[in-house]
């Protein structure tokens, strides 16, 4: 964990629909670290965070300034004249791994990425109690649950969103949890969470055919629906180096492909 970075997942930052976790990714290995009375501070240049939030998570201008601001008034950064300094991250935290962080970065969007932290945080908390307390049962969580959590109200068209999010989580890899095995509750039908976890060096297998059926339905679906949240992801997953993305691009062929 201290290596790792440090995300927030408290209540009222994960409620605030402005609040994108993405941008401590985005902030990743810019700037400089310094650390006063064991408190940690890192500050990044003014002009180096936004550029990061223009190329590394496609914000528009307007959109960057907005993702800042929130995180001014939410007391997550404190700004200088010079510097955009994140504060400490005080508990409840989620920490990932620098793998973790690069493959998010690459292939999942704001939402998807904010469902994974909320998923990240409760279930290391169940793990907790379910040592503490000898306790088998897995925990079980929600789609109305997960959007309450993250600021949207329980109509069908967020409950829609929440569970494409979940779905593009489970076919990369980074959960696993069941339809089939649920609960009646006061939120809906839960679901049972078998595990959430880092990206590691190891291939992991995605679905194709999931993949296409999510494009074509993204497609009928809003721009903005489509935009936030249809992840291409490729059959075998490789890390691609920025050279490789440029050149793909130039070449017209996107990011990722598709591998029989």
């Amino acid at each position: 964990m201290k290596n790792d970075l440090l995300i927030s997942v408290a209540e009222d930052h994960m409620k605030n629909k402005q609040y994108d976790p993405q941008l401590y990714l985005a902030s990743f290995n810019k700037g400089y670290i310094v650390e006063d009375n064991g408190v940690t501070y890192h500050y990044v240049d003014k002009k180096e965070l936004k550029k990061a939030i223009k190329d590394v998570l496609h914000k528009t201008y307007y959109k960057c300034n907005i993702l800042i601001k929130t995180y001014i008034d939410l007391g997550l950064i404190t700004e200088t004249d010079e510097f955009y300094i994140f504060n400490s991250v005080d508990k409840p935290f989620v920490g990932l791994t620098v793998d973790t962080i690069k493959f998010c970065l690459d292939y999942l969007n704001e939402l998807p990425f904010k469902v994974y932290c909320y998923l990240m945080s409760k279930y290391i908390k169940h793990l907790y109690i379910k040592e503490k307390y000898h306790r088998n049962e897995n925990y079980f969580f929600s789609k109305t649950e997960i959007a309450l959590a993250l600021g949207y109200s329980k109509k069908e068209a967020n409950i829609l969103l929440i569970e494409r999010a979940l779905a593009v989580l489970e076919d990369v890899g980074l959960i696993k949890f069941s339809e089939s095995h649920q609960r009646k509750g006061h939120k809906g039908y839960y679901h049972e969470l078998y595990w959430v976890k880092q990206y590691s060096s190891t291939q992991i297998k995605a679905d194709s055919r999931f993949i296409k059926d999510s494009i074509k339905e993204g497609r009928e679906l809003s721009a903005e629906i489509y935009e936030e949240l249809v992840e291409p992801v490729k059959q075998e997953v490789k890390m691609l180096t920025d050279q490789e993305k440029a050149d793909r691009v130039k070449a017209g062929k996107g990011y990722f492909s598709f591998q029989s």
